[in-house]
């Protein structure tokens, strides 16, 4: 039940919950404390009166004016929210992208100063089929739940082995961008490397080192941020040079494609991680996938 007060300072009316009886609060009218007393014994400090229908209904335009109020409140304060949350959530995607390339250049770096190379792209066996991407063979190099995975492994055994592809229905969480929304719950991953006899990947059993790279470190390409490939994590895929127009975020297959609005972020071979702009030139773009040739670059590098 409800009854309507009256402030006995401006004469302002307010049907009144009866729950409110008691309490004391500012009048909405002219914000002097009033004390709100039972309809029955109303003195001095204010008068009510029984809720008539046209009260009951001037009680419900108020509350629904003061609802609508309400959400329109919210609705700006989420519209001028919204883009700082957007662009808030996108600087960490971002910083969580460049700690994984950093991570697995680091990881490739590891490799080398133990084996002289970095991984070659895939192993083979004997009769040169392809076993295992550079992914597995670098695990062990990337922590201690990398190293689990690997240690799960038949490396005698073909990337799409019963066993090995049961261990590969999941996938270590620094081969999955923040920026792909596939790849929360999903076995391909969004880092490849660049195959090709220039690169700092040949398709040979020895693979690259950094003696190979004429060109500076910062200027050639090691690892690239993709959504363009469908490959589960361990099956020997990359970007094939050769298939190359050098054209950013067509998401063909062949060329560089990221889940980063504008361009495509890669790691650099000096543990670097650099945005690639969609704008680039094809001939910078090309020249820095090479690791020789004095090429064009983008003028930031």
């Amino acid at each position: 039940m409800s009854f309507l007060f009256t402030c006995p300072h401006c004469g302002a009316r307010t049907q009144i919950p009866e729950s409110f009886v008691g309490e004391t609060g500012p009048c909405h009218g002219c914000g002097k404390t009033v004390r709100i007393d039972p309809p029955a014994t109303a003195g001095a400090s204010g008068n009510a009166e029984p809720a008539t229908r046209g009260s009951v209904g001037v009680m419900i335009a108020l509350t629904l004016g003061l609802l609508c109020a309400l959400v329109v409140a919210v609705g700006v304060t989420l519209v001028v929210a919204l883009p700082k949350m957007q662009a808030s959530s996108s600087a960490r995607k971002l910083t969580i992208s460049k700690a994984n390339l950093k991570l697995i250049v680091a990881g490739m770096h590891a490799y080398h100063d133990d084996y002289g190379r970095f991984p070659p792209p895939f192993s083979r066996d004997a009769d040169g089929k392809k076993m295992h991407s550079w992914r597995v063979r670098l695990l062990p190099y990337l922590g201690a739940d990398a190293q689990a995975y690997h240690n799960q492994f038949k490396m005698d055994e073909p990337w799409d082995s019963e066993h090995n592809l049961n261990v590969a229905s999941s996938m270590p969480d620094v081969y999955r961008s923040p920026s792909d929304p596939a790849a929360r719950s999903s076995n391909v991953p969004n880092y490849y490397v660049l195959i090709g006899e220039q690169t700092l990947f040949p398709d040979n059993a020895s693979g690259a080192g950094m003696a190979d790279n004429l060109d500076p470190l910062n200027h050639t390409i090691l690892v690239v941020e993709s959504v363009a490939h469908s490959n589960i994590w361990t099956e020997p895929v990359d970007y094939e040079i050769s298939r190359m127009a050098f054209e950013l975020n067509t998401f063909s297959g062949d060329d560089m494609s990221g889940p980063i609005p504008g361009g495509v972020l890669v790691g650099l071979a000096d543990g670097s991680t650099y945005l690639i702009e969609d704008d680039t030139p094809v001939e910078m773009v090309e020249g820095m996938t090479t690791r020789s040739g004095n090429d064009q670059i983008p003028p930031d590098l």
